[in-house]
């Protein structure tokens, strides 16, 4: 029960303060392998691992958080990979960890580098493995979860772009192909091939959407004093979608629908909440001088929630979470006009 730099019944501490972060960083590589084991007898074994792994300092379990992301890194390539790739990610997980400010701000380019739409479309369980470890870490690390955060928010952002533009690609063809008139082309077992495919691809990734969604909710309700500010509009644009559709999705007894249950946590807090007042302009890089910009209308974010809400199917999970959402804005517009 105590610290990585104690020994029990009051004793002199152990490992001096000088060598606690790489003996420390070492025990957390030990565990790293009952991590991966979730149920059954080892389920308690793990608990056991989290809850003193969430007693370390955040440049200790950097061996964890670089346990988390490094099947992503190299994207698709990366089961062989070269010794100089494997390395890349690691140093700056150990960088992040010990606060260094460039290193946070290189996740978001490290993320798009490492090609995790080619993960996302061949239909790899790797996006959902991270998305499942990224979400333990944020519960088991507690606050020093959020020395991490450029790297987790950068690569959950990036998986949700592409999961997303998957998903919506796949459902622009479908409806193309249902108001087609020439007729379908037939594989050899007599299905409408172009159909099969739009239907896998969007179900590879509506997963790994959900998943990544809640994630984010999750970091937002968890750590909202953070800077999501350079993260937010790839997340609107991901979840632009799936809000316009929320009033329909909203029957689910259990939880209510995940883009909703984002703008609930962004809500939550003033500084996230004012990410809701102002349009979000996303800018991509392309061929010509310039890059190209693409705004979205983050305030119908409010009124898709607000459909949700009034939605004759909408379950109680939902209804909740639409109103968290109406009520801590209009308590919080209340505020800062008072501070003005």
């Amino acid at each position: 029960d105590e610290g990585p730099g104690s020994a029990g019944g009051g004793a002199h501490a152990c490992v001096t303060a000088e060598h606690r972060p790489a003996f420390a960083s070492l025990v957390v590589r030990c565990l790293l392998p009952r991590l991966k084991k979730r149920s059954g007898r080892h389920a308690p074994l793990r608990a056991a691992a989290l809850a003193w792994i969430g007693r370390l300092d955040p440049i200790e379990i950097a061996p964890l958080v670089h346990a988390v992301v490094a099947p992503l890194e190299g994207g698709a390539s990366s089961s062989g990979g070269e010794e100089k790739e494997k390395h890349a990610w690691s140093d700056l997980v150990r960088a992040t960890g010990a606060g260094d400010a460039r290193a946070k701000a290189s996740w978001l380019a490290a993320a798009r580098d490492a090609k995790l739409y080619e993960l996302v479309r061949s239909g790899s369980k790797r996006p959902e493995g991270f998305v499942r470890a990224a979400h333990d870490l944020l519960k088991a690390a507690g606050e020093h979860a959020g020395a991490y955060l450029d790297a987790l928010v950068a690569i959950a952002s990036e998986l949700l772009a592409e999961a997303s533009a998957l998903c919506e690609s796949a459902a622009d063809a479908r409806e193309r192909l249902a108001n087609a008139e020439s007729p379908p082309l037939k594989n050899d077992e007599g299905v409408d091939k172009n159909h099969a495919e739009a239907f896998v691809a969007s179900k590879e990734a509506k997963e790994v959407r959900v998943m990544a969604t809640r994630f984010l909710a999750s970091a937002f309700e968890r750590h909202p004093d953070f800077d999501y500010a350079p993260y937010w509009p790839s997340i609107a644009r991901s979840v632009a979608p799936m809000l316009a559709r929320a009033a329909n999705e909203s029957s689910a007894a259990t939880a209510a629908p995940p883009a909703v249950a984002l703008v609930a946590s962004v809500a939550s807090d003033d500084a996230c909440a004012k990410l809701l007042l102002e349009d979000a302009v996303v800018t991509s890089s392309s061929s010509s001088s310039e890059d190209d910009e693409e705004k979205i209308n983050v305030t119908s974010f409010l009124e898709s929630a607000w459909r949700a809400l009034g939605a004759r199917h909408a379950s109680g999970a939902t209804r909740a979470c639409a109103l968290g959402v109406a009520e801590s804005l209009v308590e919080r517009a209340e505020t800062w006009r008072l501070g003005r």
